[in-house]
């Protein structure tokens, strides 16, 4: 229960309201968390299935953060999908922070 809490938490951060049908989410959720994924990956490939035209509010912002926070992984290859299909196909590549 939790778990989808953090994930419906997170996909507000991105300012996006899913427009998918609530057992397909539900589905999502579930085998997330069975697979160990991150709520917030969860809620990144769930929002990446949402239709672009369903996305005005989108805020790339939370994502970055995120991966700089180490809740994202962002060269697993459903991130790497996810990310392209939301246009932000640079951040599969490496960050480096300079210490």
């Amino acid at each position: 229960m939790l778990y989808g809490i953090r994930v419906s938490a997170a996909i507000a951060k991105m300012g996006v309201k899913p427009n998918l049908p609530a057992q397909f989410r539900n589905d999502l959720q579930r085998v997330g968390e069975i697979v160990g994924n991150s709520p917030q990956e969860v809620a990144i490939y769930i929002v990446s299935q949402v239709p672009p035209d369903d996305r005005d509010g989108f805020d790339p912002a939370p994502i970055r953060a995120w991966i700089r926070r180490g809740k994202v992984n962002p060269n697993a290859s459903e991130m790497k999908s996810a990310f392209a299909a939301l246009g932000l196909s640079e951040l599969s590549t490496p960050i480096r922070f300079d210490r």
